[in-house]
C-alpha cells in the first residue's frame, strides 16, 4: 500500500522529491519484475514467473498489464 502513500503525497504536493524519487524507484521495481517473469515465463518456471508478475502488481497496483499478464 506504499503505493497509495507515495500517490498521496504527490496530489498535496507534486513538486516533492523525496516523493517523486520512491516514486520512480517504484515503477521501475515494478518494471524489473514484469520483465523477470516474462523470461521465466518463457523458461517454463510458470510458478516464479506468477510470483514475480504478482510482486509487480504489489509494487505498482494501477498497470492493467501486469494484471492481464498475471
Amino acid at each position: 500500500m506504499c503505493y497509495y502513500d507515495i500517490k498521496d503525497a504527490l496530489q498535496v504536493d507534486p513538486d516533492h522529491q523525496e516523493a517523486k524519487a520512491m516514486m520512480a524507484k517504484m515503477e521501475k521495481r515494478a518494471q524489473d519484475n514484469k520483465r523477470e517473469a516474462m523470461q521465466l515465463n518463457l523458461m517454463g518456471k510458470h510458478r516464479e514467473a506468477l510470483q514475480k508478475i504478482s510482486i509487480a502488481i504489489d509494487t505498482d497496483p494501477v498497470i492493467a498489464d501486469f494484471h492481464v499478464l498475471r
